[in-house]
């Protein structure tokens, strides 16, 4: 007997007939789930990135406990801030660095 999927989309309806494999898939893929201190940090993050340059530039420090979203927030923003190469290729311009620290202190 075959599965009314008249209330999905015609995406949905196609994705619903493939195997279980297949449809769980999609479950497991990163998504963006803008909430409201993410959504704060990217516009505070867009402010920074504003500012004219000058010799001792304002930066930000992201903390907080694991699995908050803080790097997911972190490489969204650098999406729209990839490294340029140089049109003689000599070099490369990187305007968002990020990297995470282990934890250690030295």
């Amino acid at each position: 007997m075959p599965f009314d999927l008249t209330h999905l989309d015609a995406e949905t309806a196609e994705l619903a007939l493939r195997s279980t494999e297949e449809r769980i898939r999609p479950v497991w893929q990163e998504c963006w789930i803008g909430d409201p201190a993410a959504m704060r940090t990217i516009q505070y993050l867009k402010w920074l990135y504003s500012l004219e340059q000058r010799q001792r530039m304002p930066h930000m420090v992201l903390l907080g406990v694991t699995n908050n979203g803080k790097s997911t927030v972190i490489r969204r923003f650098m999406l729209d801030h990839p490294v340029r190469t140089a049109e003689s290729g000599d070099y490369e311009e990187v305007t968002v660095l990020y990297f995470e620290n282990s934890g250690a202190i030295a």
